[in-house]
């Protein structure tokens, strides 16, 4: 009986290993799957900003489309204000990116598949690696003691300092428009193979990484480089949360109409 029981719990227990094995494959292969992006084939979204010292300055999510041929832009508005007086872009420095986006998840609808966020330097060598190029500037800036307003051919040192002027009137102006703005300009003349390759280059040799911080593999980030080579064969569309904004005596607060979303805001 004690050989019976002997051999009983030894099967028992390589039953139990095996069945453990077995299902640790399968939720390795479920969770790979979930994960996995082919940004040349699937429809991904992709949270993008620009963070300076450990602050958020601005916030836009893109949903790239290869089979519709779209590409939509959602610009978070500055000063979203969450439950409680929270400042969803405070979330960043207070509770970390991950709980940041599943906020932005449940204000959208819309799962957010990859993020990255460029320090205003990385702008700037984006931008000289691509070279100068014609830009509206929407909001009044100085630089050096020069006041640059109006169509400007803009280079890497004034995109950075026109993302980090301090003396902004945050009643009305919206960096995450400006950003809008400025990403829409720079991909509709750069948007070529010939400026992606170079700046997939740039995005992809380690130059950047301290500079960035992004969950989009090297391998992704080339697709992604090689889906906005065609931008000019793609559809844009800018789209915007629905809500209410709320002044006080030196900014502007953005309360949404909806907290959490019951339809992807992308479809």
């Amino acid at each position: 009986m004690k050989i019976r029981r002997g051999l009983f719990f030894k099967s028992f227990i390589l039953t139990f290993v095996i069945l453990a094995l077995v299902a640790g494959i399968i939720i390795v292969s479920l969770y790979i799957d979930r994960i996995a992006i082919e940004p040349l084939s699937d429809e991904s979204t992709v949270l993008m900003g620009v963070v300076e010292n450990g602050e958020i300055l601005s916030l836009i999510l893109i949903n790239f489309n290869p089979k519709e041929k779209e590409i939509k832009f959602l610009p978070i508005p500055d000063n979203t204000l969450l439950e409680d007086s929270q400042i969803l872009q405070d979330m960043y420095s207070k509770n970390g990116i991950s709980a940041m986006i599943a906020r932005i998840e449940e204000l959208c609808g819309a799962n957010i598949d990859r993020y990255v966020l460029f320090s205003p330097e990385a702008i700037g060598a984006l931008t000289d690696k691509a070279g100068e190029f014609e830009y509206l500037i929407p909001y009044k800036f100085v630089h050096e003691g020069v006041l640059y307003s109006g169509q400007r051919r803009i280079n890497g040192e004034l995109a950075k300092a026109m993302f980090t002027y301090g003396d902004y009137d945050l009643k009305s102006v919206s960096i995450s428009q400006m950003s809008y703005s400025y990403l829409n300009s720079f991909l509709s003349k750069h948007g070529n193979v010939a400026t992606m390759s170079k700046l997939n280059q740039l995005l992809t040799d380690g130059t950047l990484d301290k500079e960035m911080y992004t969950n989009i593999s090297y391998e992704e980030m080339s697709e992604y480089c090689t889906l906005l080579s065609a931008y000019s064969s793609y559809s844009h569309t800018a789209l915007a949360l629905s809500g209410r904004n709320e002044s006080t005596s030196s900014s502007v607060y953005f309360t949404p109409d909806t907290m959490n979303a019951e339809n992807n805001i992308f479809k």
